[in-house]
């Protein structure tokens, strides 16, 4: 009987240790699965913030940087060697100190350095001089042109000419074979300017601190793929926790890229329809204030100056009676989560630009224009206390010193959005943006506060001119 209860005990305390062992185990995965989680996403934010130091330097210097050294630990781009076309290190690592960057903004949360690869093909390196600005290429192909067709860091760029109607490259042809191979969750992508990669917590075939390389993953994983100079990049699911780091099934690398027409938007270097004849067109954000300023980044708020030149429009910011004010920046964050910034005027109580004390911005364009195009951001109506206030704003034209109209426009829209605007006026060269008193149906008088995100002017002749900015939802009358 005893050996029976004896026998009966041990059972009982054979199936405890079991529950223990199996809670002991998940909870362990449990543990490593939040760990791992943790690291994924401090490593997702230093991808982002290595991508926008990436995007502010081809705003500033209108190419790429070459990759760093992985066996170095300065951090700088080293360029191709005299006469040749690719960097010296196509399969490098990122070059944080070229970008302006501390040395920390080069790794991983594994303390591993971050890969960093661009494209330097035949068809027009990317990291050459003017290699990804598009400024001087035309959005329609307008005769027989095309891009220099030199194999190469001698070929490649946008076809240039005092006279807008002989830039002869279009921005098909510009783009035209360029970009890495890159697989992003089985679409592919094109005309890919750069990708980014941390090799996960294996760190397989990354770079140590002390630029020692680790062991190669599996030659048959995507993750060998993403340690090609040019590809093909692979971004699939990550593989389970149970799955061998050796095994060619297994995945964990992190990547973010930038697509060239993406790049060059964000960088203001976007090809221009020259054949529609713009006279001046420039978003107003943090790229093209860096640009200006001669600057890697730019910080939201006071921008120190009263004027930036940024290509083909001058912006300067007032208040009062045509008193010069620093410049602002700041953003607003679309219904989408999309952010858009845009130029205030500092002073007052904000970044933004407002009724009080007479704040302005002028944009002065290089010749005369017979049509004018914006996008406010942060403009439209808002309630307050039940009672609906929609913001205004007023275009004052100007042909030198003569004021040649007056136009007034309304939000359309809820506050906190984007406002699109194309009007007709007199020839002028300059348009100063004035922020109005918003108004309720009672016409009692409210505030009125915005960011001028981008500003385009054209011939009178064109057939349409709009913003980049400017969407069917978004465009008021």
């Amino acid at each position: 009987m005893r050996r029976a209860q004896s026998g009966a005990v041990g059972a009982v305390v054979v199936v405890i240790l079991a529950i223990l062992l199996t809670a002991f185990i998940a909870s362990f995965a449990l543990s490593r699965m939040k760990a791992g989680t943790a690291s994924q996403a401090d490593t997702a934010t230093a991808l982002a913030a290595a991508a926008e130091a990436l995007d502010q330097f081809a705003s500033a210097q209108k190419r790429l940087p070459c990759p760093a050294d992985p066996t170095a630990t300065t951090g700088l781009e080293v360029l191709p060697a005299p006469g040749a076309a690719t960097c010296s290190f196509p399969a490098g690592t990122l070059p944080w100190q070229t970008l302006g960057l501390k040395i920390e903004a080069g790794y991983d949360a594994w303390g591993r350095k971050l890969s960093y690869r661009v494209y330097t093909g035949s068809k027009g390196s990317f990291t050459q001089p003017n290699g990804i600005n598009m400024v001087e290429c035309d959005l329609v192909e307008p005769g027989t042109g095309s891009a220099t067709a030199t194999a190469g860091s001698a070929g490649g760029l946008c076809v240039s000419s005092v006279n807008p109607l002989l830039r002869s490259t279009s921005a098909a042809k510009f783009l035209e074979g360029k970009g890495l191979s890159l697989n992003d969750m089985g679409v592919a992508r094109d005309y890919v300017a750069y990708v980014l990669v941390s090799h996960g917590a294996t760190g397989l075939g990354g770079y140590t601190a002390s630029g020692a390389r680790l062991d190669l993953p599996s030659a048959a994983s995507d993750e060998r793929d993403n340690l090609n100079a040019t590809g093909p990049f692979k971004i699939t699911k990550f593989s389970d926790a149970e799955t061998a780091a050796t095994a060619g099934s297994h995945f964990d690398d992190l990547l973010v890229y930038r697509t060239l027409p993406d790049l060059v938007k964000r960088a203001g270097l976007a090809a221009r329809d020259w054949e529609d004849q713009v006279v001046g067109s420039s978003l107003l954000n943090a790229v093209t204030a860096a640009a200006a300023l001669g600057q890697t980044s730019v910080s939201p708020g006071d921008l120190g100056v009263s004027t930036l030149n940024l290509g083909a429009v001058q912006v300067s910011a007032f208040m009062g009676s045509a008193s010069a004010n620093n410049i602002s920046l700041d953003s607003t964050t679309l219904s989408d989560g999309t952010v858009v910034q845009g130029f205030g005027v500092a002073g007052n109580f904000s970044n933004r630009m407002t009724n009080f004390g007479g704040e302005y911005l002028k944009a002065q364009f290089p010749s005369a224009a017979g049509r004018f195009a914006v996008t406010l951001a942060d403009f439209g109506s808002y309630a307050f206390f039940s009672v609906t206030f929609t913001e205004k704003v007023e275009f004052r034209f100007f042909n030198g010193a003569t004021q040649v109209a007056s136009i007034t426009k309304s939000g359309c829209n809820s506050d906190g959005g984007l406002a699109s605007f194309s009007m007709t006026a007199p020839a002028f060269d300059s348009v100063e943006i004035r922020a109005l008193a918003s108004t309720t149906s009672s016409s009692t008088t409210g505030l009125t506060e915005l960011l001028v995100s981008e500003v385009t002017a054209c011939v009178a002749t064109a057939s349409a001119c709009t913003t980049t900015l400017a969407t069917a939802a978004n465009t008021c009358p």
